[in-house]
């Protein structure tokens, strides 16, 4: 796979950013070629640092002695390469039950370079909610804030790239989120020994 180049990924960038700002402009800047479609998934690199501060800070970080650290990592670097792939599967098939499978490749680029400012999004609240400065209720408060402006993004990616009508668009990102769920499900799944081996998941 060609690595983008710089203008490449700013245009992928600005482009996401825009439709966040409702700017459907945003989308003339995506390439959708076939070329286009792959480099977009040069954003799991460009993030792949990011997610792994997200899951020492959210996960590992306060892990006890003895809990091995190097097997989670094997685990978790495959489901995170899994997960940049599962969601684009199951959308080429649904775009397929839509009717609009030939914007697909187009809507796959929007979401990849759209996870660039959903991690923009999760990391602060992550190190804010790691630094105790929140209780409960003020954790679940932003959490809910948080899940519901990235849903609406995805609303919005779903709605005018794949221009959809507003209730197609809304399954859409509800799919997304449930493909998300249960991706994450199967990958914690192997997980949980080597936590409870060590007394973390108990």
């Amino acid at each position: 796979m060609a690595l983008p180049s710089k203008p490449e990924i700013a245009a992928g960038l600005v482009g996401a950013l825009m439709l966040a700002k409702l700017d459907r402009g945003g989308i003339g800047l995506f390439d959708d070629t076939v070329s286009g479609f792959w480099k977009s998934f040069f954003a799991a690199v460009l993030l792949a640092p990011f997610s792994a501060l997200l899951l020492w800070v959210v996960h590992y970080s306060r892990a006890p002695e003895g809990t091995d650290l190097g097997a989670i990592a094997v685990i978790e670097l495959v489901g995170y390469a899994g997960a940049w792939l599962v969601w684009p599967v199951a959308a080429f098939e649904l775009t397929r039950l839509a009717g609009v499978q030939d914007r697909c490749r187009r809507y796959i680029v929007a979401c990849n370079w759209s996870e660039v400012w959903i991690m923009a999004l999760q990391l602060p609240v992550a190190v804010i909610f790691a630094s105790g400065a929140l209780g409960d209720d003020g954790k679940a408060l932003i959490y809910m804030v948080m899940l519901m402006a990235i849903l609406s993004y995805r609303f919005v990616i779903a709605r005018d790239v794949l221009e959809i009508p507003p209730v197609a668009a809304a399954g859409f990102a509800f799919a997304d989120l449930m493909v998300a769920v249960i991706w994450q499900l199967l990958v914690d799944a192997p997980i949980q020994p080597y936590l409870a081996a060590s007394g973390a998941g108990a």
